[in-house]
């Protein structure tokens, strides 16, 4: 699935993510994949796999940044 960030929360390690029904999901720093919470900011374009929570409703794991035009086994390079 993917959806963008609508709130990060630094102090807790976690924030929101709003999917395309407009349905807003939870994620904690721990479901980052190959990033950190430091990478992530508002509006960004994550994808993600929904996982029911039977205290919390749906919660976002496997939580990465989307690479639009990256072929599958291509990794960004970093300056």
């Amino acid at each position: 699935m993917t959806g963008r960030v609508v709130e990060i929360v630094r102090s807790r390690a976690c924030g929101f993510i709003r999917m395309a029904d407009g349905q807003q999901v939870f994620f904690h720093a721990s479901d980052l994949v190959e990033c950190s919470l430091h990478d992530i900011v508002d509006r960004l374009t994550v994808q993600f796999t929904l996982v029911p929570d039977p205290i919390s409703g749906p919660r976002a794991t496997q939580v990465r940044i989307e690479r639009r035009g990256a072929t599958a086994g291509s990794r960004p390079v970093r300056a």
